[in-house]
């Protein structure tokens, strides 16, 4: 069976408006082992980080990211700009 890795998901710049879930700079979540958060995550976050949350679980990175074993995503919402961080947490 396969390992997959922990990731870590830090709100990491708000660019526009507060955010109507109230989410914050700094406000993180860890997924374990691929599954989902265990906190409630609006369904629109967690669709646009799902991509590279995945590619990140399984060890792997993007070519256009710019530090390995990281990635960014933004929520789709236009009007709050939300940018989430995504970190690989490598095993020990």
């Amino acid at each position: 069976m396969a390992r997959f890795n922990d990731v870590e998901v830090i709100v990491d710049s708000v660019m526009k408006n507060e955010c109507p879930r109230g989410y914050k700079v700094g406000d993180k979540w860890f997924v374990k082992g691929g599954n989902t958060p265990q906190t409630e995550m609006c369904a629109s976050a967690y669709n646009s980080i799902a991509p590279a949350l995945r590619v990140l679980c399984m060890g792997g990175n993007h070519p256009w990211d710019s530090e390995s074993g990281e990635s960014l995503a933004m929520c789709p919402d236009s009007n709050v700009g939300l940018v989430f961080k995504l970190r690989r947490i490598e095993p020990e």
